[in-house]
């Protein structure tokens, strides 16, 4: 009996104290940083100093890019910690089950984001060290880029809910995180065409055996075809009639006569 009684009170005791302690970590994030700078609603933290005219510059790049999203909202607050310690960044990617390695993730229900400057610098080398570099998508290993990625997600939470927003597929919150965090810079591109993108979603020597890049990057494609050129709303992007098998048939280039493989 005094064993069974034991056993409860520990389990009793790891039953309250892990969730005490997960939010104890999550809640003093701040501590875990050297750097904290705060500029209207952005509070970034930092392990390296930044100077003042690098936090501006870094705001303005962010707003820049965010404001063209349809769902921007002006007063929401964002709280970004760079991280250049990966060990630092795969410890608290790991407390709250984000999938890792990666070069950044958002907790949406504490309005934090997660940024690996390191992870997003060896992004960026690697892939053009082996010329597959893919300007304005996560695929460049661009910190502004993900930084705005990863606050589309805030907005995309902000306006549907957190019962809502975990049930939208991965197609769609990461293929609007990526549409609606580059098409302002795309619009200044006057070389941009979305054709040359299918193309390289269409060269499975590009590829190779990694699927889930792939993935990743024909989100962002259908997305943006659904909005752009086909005219769809975020609403109606966001419901459950759009399905992965519609977006993909719709994926369409005339001159190509092409349709998105199911």
């Amino acid at each position: 009996m005094k064993m069974v009684k034991k056993i409860f009170k520990i389990t009793a005791i790891v039953i309250i104290g892990l969730p005490i302690i997960y939010f104890s970590i999550l809640a003093s994030t701040g501590l875990w940083f050297n750097y904290h700078y705060q500029v209207d609603n952005f509070n970034i933290y930092s392990d390296s100093e930044i100077t003042s005219a690098e936090i501006l510059l870094l705001k303005k790049e962010i707003n820049d890019r965010v404001i063209a999203c349809k769902i921007f909202k002006e007063d929401l607050e964002h709280n970004i910690y760079i991280s250049s310690s990966e060990k630092k960044f795969s410890f608290f990617a790991k407390i709250v089950g984000s999938s890792y390695p990666a070069q950044g993730f958002n907790i949406n229900y504490l309005n934090k984001i997660f940024i690996s400057e390191s992870f997003i610098n060896e992004t960026h080398k690697e892939r053009k060290a082996a010329n597959k570099l893919i300007p304005y998508s996560a695929l460049e290993g661009d910190i502004i880029e993900i930084i705005c990625h990863e606050i589309i997600h805030s907005f995309v939470y902000d306006k549907l809910g957190a019962e809502k927003y975990a049930l939208i597929p991965f197609w769609k919150q990461e293929g609007y995180a990526e549409y609606a965090a580059n098409i302002s810079i795309k619009e200044k591109d006057s070389l941009y065409s979305f054709n040359n993108r299918v193309d390289i979603y269409l060269d499975d020597e590009f590829w190779g055996d990694n699927k889930a890049v792939k993935d990743y990057y024909e989100a962002e494609l259908l997305v943006e075809n659904l909005i752009e050129n086909k005219k769809m709303s975020f609403d109606l992007l966001m419901s459950d009639s759009i399905t992965l098998e519609y977006a993909q048939n719709q994926l369409y280039v005339p001159e190509r006569g092409f349709t998105s493989p199911k």
